[in-house]
């Protein structure tokens, strides 16, 4: 900023915050292996146990010899910000930008994150496991929202998917439908500690988190059509695990200003597909 923009004209000491998302990964991934990737490479190694069965006594008992599945956790995407502050616009402020902008660019990474978290919904080994909903049209003409509901926790009691931790991460439209029935139960209802962890309510044994960041598919063969792909499941089917390598300050060359610049690395796998779905949301009235 040249000397010639000062103008007299005061500069509030309070932020306006920004528009965000909110963001959902954390709340539906588990993070159990996040302390194992410090340092230590890009690839987690993830054990786990064969399943055991139980049989009949008759006086005799034979040890069976388990053995463990191996799953890759690879630490495989990243993602960076960067940005400058100059003295001259720092000083007219009154704030700390710089402090201020670092949390905004915390956030802008974990967007990202976020996004490619629930973009795991298009795994083709959920093809067999996903329920298919029409929310396009006049609300009169959804499907009941319950009843698609109860497809899913089927699919999940068939594979014998524990009930607890059962969660639905819902779009804006799914979201409206589900408020819309009399069976949900907002998070207000349920106290603080649902809200606390990023529910905003429950249905037939699923809490509910909302995301603008779910999976974003055109319908083959026509002109507009979309619909949103999104999950269903138990907390724990999905694997996250991040690091924030650096997030440092330097003052930079050749001019007055601060630069401050971040690497966020991360990544995500399905490893429990029995304990997971999707919901395919039609929102849009498909014209040939």
């Amino acid at each position: 900023m040249a000397l010639t923009n000062f103008v007299p004209q005061v500069w509030s000491a309070a932020l306006q915050a920004t528009l965000k998302k909110a963001l959902v990964a954390r709340a539906v991934a588990t993070t159990r292996w996040q302390g194992e990737i410090a340092g230590q490479g890009s690839v987690v190694k993830i054990q786990k146990p064969a399943q055991l069965t139980a049989g009949a006594y008759s006086g005799t008992v034979t040890y069976a010899t388990p053995t463990s599945t191996t799953l890759d956790l690879a630490i495989n995407q990243s993602n960076y910000v960067a940005f400058k502050v100059g003295d001259v616009v720092a000083a007219q402020a009154n704030v700390d930008l710089v402090s201020e902008y670092t949390r905004e660019a915390a956030y802008a990474v974990a967007k990202l994150a976020d996004t490619y978290v629930m973009g795991l919904a298009a795994d083709s080994g959920l093809n067999a496991r996903e329920v298919a909903v029409d929310l396009a049209g006049a609300r009169s003409g959804w499907d009941s929202m319950y009843e698609k509901v109860v497809d899913a926790a089927e699919i999940l009691d068939g594979s014998d998917a524990p009930r607890e931790g059962r969660f639905i991460v819902a779009s804006p439209r799914m979201m409206a439908a589900l408020v819309s029935d009399d069976t949900f139960v907002a998070a207000t209802q349920l106290g603080d500690a649902v809200r606390v962890n990023g529910s905003v309510g429950r249905i037939a044994g699923f809490d509910v988190v909302a995301s603008n960041n779910v999976l974003k598919e055109a319908i083959a063969g026509t002109t507009p059509g979309s619909k949103d792909v999104t999950f269903f499941g138990v907390v724990g089917a999905i694997a996250y695990a991040d690091q924030l390598m650096s997030m440092e300050a330097q003052r930079l060359e050749a001019s007055f200003d601060d630069g401050v610049r971040g690497l966020h690395l991360f990544g995500a796998k399905i490893i429990e597909p029995s304990a997971l779905g999707r919901f395919s949301v039609t929102t849009l009235d498909a014209i040939a």
